[in-house]
């Protein structure tokens, strides 16, 4: 269930820059009040419109990975058209699924949906909180320029279509990327020396997933992973630090709580 995103490989970035803590989502089929806000980041509200409206993004982009998952959020609590929309998957796929199946299959999908995106509007916050503690902005034109990059040839349009996405979430996603890398570069420590023996070792122990490239023309790549590699301790307590600060400051509604992200109560 990933995208691409504007200057990271996968849409949900987060689960590689703080994948250092796991999640558990207890995720409630009925939500309750709809001007409840699902969560409050130092005092700053996630709605559960918003919530609503990145849930169905992921649905979309889900399925765009995979039509054996429905292109819409699984309709708890009774999930009659998820269940229907199981079984005309599996007659396609010439396969049998029970009512109970498709049933469990339709209930893990909503809390694996859910899971992602209380995670991705969490952390952002988080990131975009950091990044005024420390002074770190970025402009609009950078964040213009991420997303032209990030958007594949079969333009805007169509892209934002295959993922349920606006504008305006694009340029959300730039942001908090190009504000989490600009933090991590700042506290990652000194750039290490690279010689070309590491990368020569780093190439030949890679080779069959590099294709066709040589050594010169994977040299550059080569680098910047061995120096990322180098430089992951550091950025991941770093990153812990983030999280042990704002976990405090981050609750939840009930039904909506992320362990590890959400204060205990």
């Amino acid at each position: 269930m990933t995208r691409p995103v504007a200057g990271v490989a996968t849409w949900r970035w987060l689960l590689l820059v703080i994948g250092v803590v796991a999640l558990v989502l207890a995720f409630a089929t009925k939500s309750s009040s709809k001007t409840q806000p699902v969560a409050t980041v130092d005092g700053q509200e996630i709605s559960l419109q918003t919530f609503d409206h990145w849930l169905k993004s992921s649905a979309i982009a889900a399925h765009s990975s995979s039509s054996s998952i429905p292109n819409f959020v699984p309709d708890a609590p009774g999930y009659v058209k998820c269940i229907q929309y199981i079984h005309q998957a599996a007659v396609k796929a010439k396969k049998t699924v029970s009512d109970t199946t498709a049933l469990s299959d339709c209930h893990q999908l909503r809390e694996a949906l859910a899971e992602e995106v209380m995670q991705l509007l969490i952390s952002s916050y988080w990131i975009l909180h950091e990044g005024q503690l420390e002074g770190v902005s970025v402009t609009q034109a950078q964040i213009d320029d991420a997303v032209h990059k990030s958007l594949p040839k079969t333009g805007l349009v169509s892209y934002l279509k295959g993922n349920g996405l606006s504008r305006e979430d694009l340029a959300f996603e730039a942001k908090v990327s190009l504000i989490a890398q600009k933090l991590s570069s700042r506290h990652a420590g000194a750039t290490p020396t690279i010689t070309a023996a590491q990368i020569q070792q780093f190439y030949n122990a890679n080779k069959s997933s590099l294709g066709s490239e040589t050594l010169a023309q994977a040299t550059p790549a080569i680098k910047q992973e061995l120096i990322a590699e180098a430089q992951a301790p550091a950025v991941e307590k770093y990153l812990t630090t983030v999280q042990q600060r704002f976990q405090p400051r981050t609750t939840c509604a009930r039904g909506y709580r992320v362990a590890y992200y959400c204060k205990k109560t």
